[in-house]
């Protein structure tokens, strides 16, 4: 679920030198953000230097990850058990160089591991129930010249995956 009330407060601190005007603004600022991440299909979040999630996300990423109250929780320990070890140590690596402002973002994208992941869900005994192909994107958020943060974005790619798989088969048997 989307979480606004840090902003909020930043928002607050500000309002007594402002003009009525600037404060209805940030206010319809705020409630037009959290209808977005209230409402929005794609999963959104904000990943920190230290891989940490945010407390503004979109509440579907709930929903597609199948994990709940992510704010602060480690990106990288969300999908251990999820994901295979490989993957993740790939993750960690090219998140580690998504921060690094010396190199370009473009190249650096054409490394990310978690394009159409088979992401697995577990249930309360630890054992995988089921599976799906998920997509990240990862973007730089710049401010004052340095990667403040990243914005990532996340799509069920099951259905493209499912039906490419299913091309390729059929493809396959009218070639024999």
């Amino acid at each position: 679920m989307s979480h606004i009330g840090k902003n909020r407060t930043e928002i607050t601190l500000g309002l007594d030198s402002c003009p009525s005007s600037e404060i209805h603004s940030a206010v319809e600022m705020e409630k037009r953000v959290r209808t977005i991440l209230k409402n929005v299909k794609e999963g959104i979040f904000f990943l920190s230097q230290n891989f940490e999630i945010k407390p503004d996300y979109s509440q579907s990423i709930e929903n597609i990850l199948g994990i709940y109250n992510l704010e602060n929780k480690n990106f990288i320990i969300l999908l251990e058990n999820r994901i295979p070890s490989q993957i993740i140590n790939n993750t960690r690596e090219y998140l580690e160089l998504m921060f690094r402002e010396d190199l370009d973002e473009e190249v650096i994208n054409e490394l990310n591991p978690l394009v159409e992941t088979e992401f697995f869900y577990e249930d309360d005994w630890g054992i995988w129930t089921s599976s799906k192909y998920l997509s990240f994107n990862f973007k730089r958020v710049i401010v004052n010249n340095k990667i403040e943060e990243l914005f990532v974005s996340i799509k069920d790619a099951t259905e493209k995956v499912l039906l490419s798989k299913k091309l390729k088969q059929t493809e396959e048997h009218t070639q024999k």
